[in-house]
C-alpha cells in the first residue's frame, strides 16, 4: 500500500480521478497528501511539492500545462523526479506534442488520452484490475465531463463538487474523494447538500442572467458575466447563458482574475492560450492579472473592473477569432 502525494483538479473529474488511483491502488485518502489546483496555478503546487518531496510517488491528475506556465513546470517537474519514488500525470486536455516529448523526457510516466475523461485515463493506465463499482464512478464521471449526462449519478455528482469554495470546498471535496476511493457513490449526507446546493442554484440563474452583457466581436456574439458570485458553477451557468442569450461563447468571471470560457460551437482554447490559459475547443480557463490601478479605482468605481475585464475578453477574440470546434 502507499501513500502517494496526489496534485488534482478541483472539479468533479479530478476529484473522482483522485479516488479512482486511490482504489486500484489500495491507497487510503486519508494517508495520502492530496493537493487541489487549478492549472494556472499547477506551477506554484509543484514548486512547493520539489521543496519537500522525498521519496513519495507524485501523481497529477486532470491537469493540463499551459503555455505561460510550461517552463515553469519543466523545472519543478526535474527537481521533483530526481526525489520521488516515480512521476505520473493522466490528462485527457489538450497537449502540444512538444509538451509531451519535453515532459516524458524528465522521466514522468505520462499518459494522455483524449476520448474519455481524467477518471477514464486513471482506470486504463494505473495497472490495476478494475472492478465494476470503479467502472461505475467512471462512467458517471465522465458523463458529467464530457457533457454526455447519460449516467443519472452525473448530474448529482457534478453538482454537490459545487457547493462549497476555498477552504471548506478543499475539506469537502476531500470527504466526496474519500467516499468514491470506497466505493459509496451517494448517500443520504450527499442527498441532502445537493438539495440544499440546487435552491441556490436556481437563485443563481436569474441574478446571473440579468448581470450578462453581450457584445458583438469578429461576428461573434459575447456573453460576458463580470464578478459573479455563487452557485451555480461556471459550466452550467455559461450553458444557461448561452441558451437564453443566443451567444456564440460565454465568458465568466468570479473574483477578476479566473475566467471561464464556454462555447457549443466556437474554439475557446484558441482564445484562452491568447490569454495565457487552455483547457478543451468547447470549454477552457485562464488567470489574469488586473493592473494594480484598475484594482485600486474599482474599489471606488466597481464599474472600471468591469469594462477593463470586457475590453480584455473583446482584445483576446479579435486576436483568437472565431473559429469552430
Amino acid at each position: 500500500m502507499e501513500n502517494p502525494i496526489i496534485i488534482t483538479h478541483i472539479d468533479l473529474d479530478g476529484v473522482a480521478a483522485a479516488a479512482v488511483y486511490c482504489r486500484l491502488k489500495g491507497c487510503r485518502p486519508d494517508k495520502a497528501r492530496i493537493m487541489f489546483a487549478e492549472p494556472e496555478t499547477l506551477p506554484r503546487v509543484l514548486g512547493e511539492v520539489a521543496g519537500w518531496i522525498n521519496g513519495e510517488t507524485l501523481v497529477i491528475s486532470d491537469l493540463g500545462p499551459n503555455a505561460e506556465s510550461f517552463e515553469n513546470i519543466v523545472g519543478s517537474l526535474r527537481r521533483i523526479v530526481d526525489k520521488a519514488s516515480e512521476v505520473r500525470w493522466f490528462d485527457h486536455h489538450v497537449w502540444e506534442e512538444e509538451w509531451t516529448r519535453r515532459i516524458k523526457e524528465l522521466g514522468v510516466k505520462l499518459y494522455v488520452d483524449r476520448d474519455t475523461c481524467a477518471t477514464g485515463v486513471v482506470a486504463r493506465h494505473v495497472g490495476a484490475d478494475v472492478d465494476e463499482v470503479t467502472l461505475e464512478i467512471v462512467r458517471a464521471t465522465c458523463a458529467a465531463d464530457m457533457w454526455l449526462w447519460d449516467h443519472p449519478l452525473a448530474p448529482k455528482l457534478f453538482r454537490i463538487i459545487g457547493r462549497y469554495r476555498g477552504a471548506k470546498g478543499d475539506q469537502w471535496n476531500r470527504r466526496i474523494l474519500s467516499l468514491l476511493a470506497q466505493g459509496v457513490l451517494w448517500s443520504d449526507e450527499l442527498q441532502e447538500v445537493l438539495e440544499e446546493y440546487v435552491d441556490l442554484e436556481l437563485k443563481g440563474y436569474v441574478k446571473g442572467l440579468a448581470r450578462t452583457e453581450v457584445l458583438t466581436v469578429n461576428g461573434c456574439k459575447v456573453a460576458i458575466l463580470a464578478g459573479f458570485g455563487g452557485p451555480p458553477g461556471n459550466s452550467l451557468l455559461a450553458a444557461y447563458i448561452l441558451s437564453r442569450t443566443g451567444a456564440d461563447i460565454a465568458v465568466i468571471t468570479r473574483r477578476y482574475s479566473s475566467l471561464s470560457l464556454r462555447s457549443r460551437r466556437i474554439n475557446v482554447r484558441r482564445i484562452a492560450v491568447e490569454l495565457g490559459g487552455g483547457g478543451h475547443p468547447a470549454a477552457s480557463g485562464a488567470m489574469v492579472a488586473m493592473p494594480l490601478h484598475v484594482r485600486l479605482l474599482g474599489m471606488i468605481i466597481p464599474f472600471v473592473k468591469k469594462r477593463w475585464f470586457k475590453n480584455l475578453v473583446r482584445k483576446a477574440v479579435r486576436r483568437a477569432g472565431c473559429i469552430p470546434q
